[in-house]
C-alpha cells in the first residue's frame, strides 16, 4: 500500500466517525422557557393568596411538558425565566384561599397518641369557581422574553 493511500485513510476515519455521531446524536432541543408577572384580581380586590398554574397545551420534543406554578402574595405573582412557563399556548388554573374562621376537631386521644405534635388548625377555603381551576376556561400565550399577564376574575366571566 502506497503512502499517499495510508494518509488518505487516515484523514477519512475521523470524518466518517464525525459524521455517525452526529447522524445518531439524540440531542433534544432546548425547553423554550420564559418570565412572568402580574396581578391577579377577584372582583375588582387583590387576590391575598394563591397559585397560578400555567399548562402547557402543546409538546416540546414531542412530549407533554409539565405544568409551572406561580405564588401570589398580595395580588402579585412572578416567574423568572429560568423557572417560568413554556413558550406558546398555556391553559392556566388559578386558586385562591382564605381562612374561614373554623377550626379542625380536637384530636382525640387516640389521635395524640399517633402524633402527639396534632393541633387543630384553622380551615382554608378555595373560593374561585370552578372555571378558573379545575374547569378552567383561562388560556393565555406566552412569548419568548418577559410576559405580563394579568387577570381580572369576576364572578361573570373569565378574562
Amino acid at each position: 500500500m502506497s503512502i499517499f493511500r495510508l494518509l488518505n485513510c487516515r484523514r477519512l476515519v475521523p470524518i466518517l466517525f464525525l459524521s455517525i455521531c452526529v447522524g445518531c446524536s439524540n440531542v433534544e432541543k432546548p425547553i423554550p422557557r420564559a418570565s412572568v408577572e402580574g396581578e391577579v384580581t377577584w372582583n375588582g380586590k387583590a387576590v391575598d393568596e394563591g397559585i397560578v398554574l400555567f399548562i402547557p397545551t402543546a409538546t416540546v420534543n414531542g412530549k407533554n411538558q409539565p405544568p409551572v406554578p406561580a405564588k401570589i402574595s398580595d395580588g402579585q405573582y412572578s416567574l423568572s425565566a429560568t423557572e417560568g412557563p413554556i413558550v406558546g399556548p398555556n391553559r392556566v388554573e388559578i386558586r385562591a384561599t382564605r381562612k374561614t374562621g373554623k377550626k379542625t376537631p380536637e384530636p382525640t386521644e387516640a389521635m395524640k397518641r399517633f402524633d402527639p405534635t396534632l393541633k387543630s388548625v384553622e380551615l382554608v377555603e378555595q373560593y374561585l369557581p370552578p372555571q378558573f381551576n379545575n374547569s378552567s376556561t383561562l388560556s393565555r400565550q406566552v412569548n419568548p422574553g418577559s410576559n405580563v399577564l394579568n387577570f381580572e376574575l369576576t364572578n361573570t366571566s373569565p378574562r
